[in-house]
């Protein structure tokens, strides 16, 4: 809902295209258009429009086309990774998918907070729908080994992150969120941070711009006293998902233990100096 202008938002954001859309639904249909702006002069390089089905193939299609049709305009090479990602579909029930993005957002625009019983509410609704949804699993092994991990300290809970890194793994070992769930099992429930290491690396191999894998190496670098090496990676992980309300906040916690107190309070300091 913002009023501020493209050259104003890219310059906060250290970005040169904006990507602005709409989505439209009408019954079982959906029309979903984009528009590709260069920032700084407010012209539009790119548009177009897709009406799909509303059904897990249409959706997912206009994900794997929007992304193709960006990166072609912006003259960006997919790996052979990113191509298979993008043809992969999560699921198939788009109302499981719905219930894991809503478990996901929540957890974003909460910092975490007092949500946590609520978000497994949702992903474990959402496997019930989907037994063989391993992002949904993988999700769900976080939330139980971050439980595990900070206070409670029981053998169910930790059945509980084992049952669900096990079949996330199951069904997709190499998609890189599970092989991310992995290592935060490994950190959470064993404070395995050598195998988490290894695994949270993996997954930046393949996803190397995702936020969470970004911020885990962070959080690995901290935990395990390598506070300079924390910051960047924390940094990055704000920058890439500004929206984030626990990334920032570990960030701003991070910095004040550093007694690096004018950073927190500067944009620059996430964002960098674009003037």
């Amino acid at each position: 809902g913002t009023k501020k202008p493209m050259p104003q938002i890219a310059r906060e954001l250290g970005v040169t295209f904006i990507l602005e859309g709409s989505v439209q639904r009408d019954g079982n249909k959906v029309r979903v258009t984009g528009q590709l702006i260069r920032a700084a002069t407010d012209e539009h390089e790119w548009a177009d429009k897709y009406d799909r089905d509303l059904t897990a193939a249409g959706i997912f299609a206009i994900q794997s086309e929007l992304a193709n049709a960006i990166a072609g305009e912006l003259k960006a090479t997919l790996s052979p990774e990113e191509k298979k990602l993008l043809e992969q579909r999560p699921t198939e029930n788009l109302a499981a998918y719905d219930l894991y993005l809503k478990a996901r957002e929540i957890f974003r625009r909460s910092g975490g907070g007092n949500t946590k019983g609520e978000r497994i509410a949702l992903l474990e609704q959402a496997v019930a729908l989907d037994p063989k949804f391993a992002l949904a699993w993988a999700q769900l092994a976080i939330e139980h080994g971050d439980s595990y991990f900070l206070d409670d300290h029981t053998a169910g809970r930790l059945a509980r992150a084992k049952t669900a890194i096990d079949t996330a793994v199951r069904l997709a070992s190499e998609r890189p969120e599970v092989i991310h769930a992995l290592g935060l099992y490994y950190y959470f429930c064993f404070r395995d941070f050598a195998r988490a290491a290894e695994q949270f690396e993996r997954a930046a191999r393949l996803l190397p711009n995702n936020a969470e894998t970004i911020y885990s190496l962070g959080a690995l670098a901290r935990r395990t006293g390598r506070w300079a090496d924390a910051v960047p990676d924390i940094r990055r992980s704000v920058k890439l998902d500004p929206g984030n309300l626990f990334h920032a906040s570990q960030f701003a916690l991070l910095l004040e233990s550093g007694r690096r107190f004018l950073e927190e309070v500067r944009p620059e300091a996430v964002y960098g100096n674009n003037d």
